[in-house]
């Protein structure tokens, strides 16, 4: 069984280049190598400023997304897990859970970090296109 945990991380909001102009997220991209265009099967949600994706199953459900290396940093992922909100540190339930999926780049499946949205969707609304840039566009 392999129990190797990814270095690569799916980004689909605030930390993708050019979509996030707060701190943290100047310092991800500025740390991490990003590596270029990839997307997630999966629903994207508007949840405040910044967006939420869930899990689907259905064929059309399209996340546009960025992929990135990480550092070595074993405290990189500490920081990235406080920026959003999901840290052990801070009280539960958390918004987000950093978990494992399958994205798509390039035509092959790769298993990537991601931050999934935990909480129930109630009257989020959902960015049909899949792309947070569309979004934000439009807002």
């Amino acid at each position: 069984m392999n129990t190797l945990k990814p270095d690569i991380i799916f980004t689909y909001g605030t930390l993708r280049p050019g979509l996030g102009a707060r701190p943290a997220a100047q310092a991800f991209r500025a740390t991490a190598k990003h590596i270029g265009p990839a997307s997630f099967q999966g629903r994207l949600y508007s949840i405040d400023w910044y967006p939420g994706v869930i899990d689907s199953d259905a064929l059309g459900d399209i996340v546009t997304g960025d992929l990135f290396q990480l550092p070595q940093d074993p405290t990189f992922l500490e920081a990235l897990d406080t920026y959003e909100m999901c840290s052990p540190a801070l009280p539960e339930p958390h918004e987000y859970v950093r978990t494992i999926r399958t994205v798509l780049a390039d035509g092959h499946a790769i298993q990537a970090w991601i931050y999934l949205f935990n909480q129930t969707i109630t009257d989020q609304t959902r960015i049909i296109s899949g792309d947070y840039a569309d979004h934000i566009s439009t807002d």
